[in-house]
């Protein structure tokens, strides 16, 4: 038989119950090897059946204990009924302090003592000096209550057998121990060599975590965008330093706590508002442009963007990002300037004044009348053939300006092409509109020289909703054509 199948494995019982679980084995078997001796040595009938007796407890314990797993109620039977019961009766049938018993104490509150979990060996050590002590003292004084040997040839058997016998279980419950001992620190070694891989684990994951966290840190803070954090209710949580330098404040602890709406242009708050709910309506990222605020109060454009943080399926804090785009919105508002003006004279271009005498045409059908003007510089060309292309860039710059001192805040001055300008008079009537381009046309009398006689030919047509910019443009430049044909310096209306 497997000493595990007798004591119990590691996995189901502590090392304790083993210990027990072995003393009571050993406390069904030396019943049966005692009786042997004590019939050897005459020891009676009266001996043979307490050992008898005893081997059915110790086996009941050792069922209870091994079976049905019940540790702390079979020890203190144990030790219960071995202190108090078994030792009293055996020391008196078997010789007392010169019998065989002695020796069998000797083997079991070792035992006991090594199955007993915290201050329990202490108690029972304690008890058994007080037994023995007491027999001892009950031997000295009542000896006649001892029952001896009849020869010494049986009390030599008895204490012979008595030790062997000793021996023998003290060296298999040393062998139990120290086995059970081995096996406890291989897994104590390998539970520790686990709890050190664990450890070294948990150091690198924090230490991964750390380095990522910084990572993050120096990713947020060396971003070329604002980065704010805030809570459901608005209020800043942290922020980059790239929104304090666009902000203009001197520390983080001065913006943070404030509301995020504070940050935006008033004119713009509405539109940041409706942004926020509709980022807790889809749940997706959202931008848009708007103006922010300074500290000194001055703004600047900027794109915004949002995304919501969901925490356990809640929304837990929401990502704004701020983004200066006042170089981009420069450029852009550039580029449509230049795609609108003339870059030389300033003026609007063709397309632009496309767009506007739609729009005329529009007002015209609804009753509002406009003029449109087209202007020719007369000689123009003699100007470039002899003093070159920079000296004819110069006389239309004046011109344009020249042009543009004499209209109205309404009124769109446009370049076509070469020297040839467009003038729409919004919200005017014919008579007003001769008035002007007769203005212009002497107006443009001071730009004479004593080399070039400077004037301008001016087209001229009403715009009343009935045709289309193109069938306008048509007849205003016939309109100019004929006034150039009488010989310049004329205003033709058509």
């Amino acid at each position: 038989m497997k000493i595990p199948a007798i004591v119990g494995d590691e996995t189901h019982f502590s090392l304790e119950h083993r210990m027990l679980n072995a003393l009571l084995f050993t406390g069904v078997i030396l019943p049966v090897l005692c009786n042997v001796i004590n019939y050897l040595a005459g020891l009676g009938t009266a001996v043979i059946l307490a050992n008898i007796l005893g081997g059915f407890v110790w086996a009941a314990l050792y069922y209870l204990s091994i079976a049905r797993k019940q540790y702390i109620i079979s020890l203190y039977a144990t030790a219960t009924f071995f202190l108090f019961i078994f030792t009293p009766i055996m020391w008196i049938n078997n010789g007392g302090m010169f019998g065989s018993f002695p020796y069998f104490i000797v083997l079991f509150c070792p035992m006991i003592a090594a199955a007993a979990p915290g201050y329990t060996p202490r108690i029972l050590a304690f008890l058994t000096l007080a037994t023995v002590g007491i027999l001892i003292v009950m031997e000295r004084k009542y000896p006649h209550l001892i029952r001896g040997y009849a020869n010494r040839t049986d009390r030599f058997i008895d204490i012979s057998f008595s030790i062997l016998i000793t021996i023998a279980v003290n060296s298999l419950f040393s062998i139990i121990l120290i086995s059970n001992y081995d096996r406890e620190r291989e897994k104590a070694m390998g539970s520790a060599e686990q709890l050190r891989l664990e450890i070294a684990r948990r150091q690198a994951a924090q230490e991964a975590l750390k380095q990522s966290e910084a990572l993050y840190r120096d990713l947020v803070e060396t971003s070329p965008d604002a980065i704010v954090l805030i809570d459901l209710d608005g209020r800043i949580v942290m922020a980059n330093q790239r929104a304090e330098e666009l902000t203009g404040f001197g520390s983080r602890e001065e913006y943070v706590g404030k509301n995020v709406f504070d940050f935006i242009a008033p004119e713009h708050r509405k539109t940041a508002i409706d942004h926020q709910r509709l980022l807790w309506r889809t749940r997706k990222v959202r931008s848009t442009r708007l103006n922010l605020l300074r500290k000194d109060g001055s703004s600047f454009p900027a794109e915004y963007s949002a995304s919501l943080i969901v925490s356990g399926g809640k929304p837990s804090a929401i990502v704004v990002v701020w983004r200066d785009i006042t170089d981009r919105k420069q450029m852009e508002e550039r580029l449509e300037y230049l795609a609108t003006h003339d870059p030389l004279t300033g003026a609007a271009n063709r397309y632009l004044l496309e767009q506007s005498i739609d729009r005329a045409v529009s007002l015209g059908r609804e009753g509002s009348t406009s003029i449109l003007l087209l202007i020719d510089l007369d000689n123009f060309k003699s100007i470039n053939d002899t003093c070159g292309h920079a000296a004819g860039d110069k006389v239309l710059q004046t011109l344009a300006a020249l042009l543009q001192a004499n209209l109205r805040r309404q009124d769109m001055l446009t370049r076509l092409g070469g020297d040839e300008f467009a003038i729409l008079l919004n919200d005017a009537n014919v008579d007003d509109a001769r008035a002007v381009a007769e203005k212009l046309r002497r107006a443009a009398h001071g730009m004479r020289s004593a080399f070039f006689n400077l004037t301008i030919s001016i087209g001229m047509i009403a715009i009343d909703g009935s045709m289309d910019s193109r069938r306008l443009l048509s007849l205003a430049d016939k309109a100019l054509y004929a006034a150039k044909g009488k010989g310049g310096d004329n205003v033709v209306c058509v």
